[in-house]
């Protein structure tokens, strides 16, 4: 019986001191398994919305030409960027998360503009995407005001289109075109 008495006394001696560290170990435990069944079932974890994004966000980083055609699909030749637009509009067209909805429209507008920016250095002629970039960070700024990239992007943008317009001629500011033209 005493000998009884002395280990249940070492025990709850033990766990006085030593219960932070057990509890830590125990949570470690449970969050490392948590890890592993998220990792080995990641499909039921996600919502398609989110992995519509994430997908858009992997192809993103994709370097050109790793997309080849895969003719039994149909599927022709494409840009990384083009499926990452793509899945980036599937993401804000059936999600219900306006954050979410807002990151997407973002990278959809910031990809236009950084493609028009490039076309525009190349050929002179960008109006068009650059009016859709400015829709989608527009829209991407009506869901959530408090997005800095997006007003930014937007600001840059906007500044771009009107050079732009003014190298292709168009009118500038204060044009109207029923004005006359007086003399010297």
């Amino acid at each position: 019986m005493e000998r009884l008495k002395v280990r249940l006394t070492t025990i709850i001696f033990f766990l006085r001191i030593k219960w932070a560290g057990i509890i830590l170990l125990i949570s470690a435990g449970i969050l490392i398994g948590l890890g592993f069944y998220t990792q080995l079932h990641p499909d039921w974890t996600l919502n398609p919305d989110i992995k519509a994004y994430n997908l858009g966000s992997f192809y993103y980083a994709v370097p050109p030409g790793s997309l080849p055609a895969i003719p039994s699909e149909g599927r022709p030749e494409e840009w990384p960027i083009e499926r990452a637009a793509a899945y980036w509009a599937k993401a804000a067209s059936i999600t219900k998360d306006s954050h979410l909805k807002s990151l997407a429209l973002y990278n959809i507008g910031a990809l236009i503009a950084r493609e028009s920016y490039a076309s525009s250095l190349s050929s002179g002629t960008a109006q068009v995407e650059m009016a859709m970039g400015i829709t989608n960070l527009k829209e991407a700024l009506k869901i959530d005001p408090n997005n800095d990239d997006a007003k930014y992007d937007l600001e840059l943008l906007e500044r771009m289109a009107k050079i732009q317009s003014v190298e292709e001629g168009a009118p500038g500011q204060g044009f109207s075109s029923g004005a006359v033209e007086e003399g010297f």
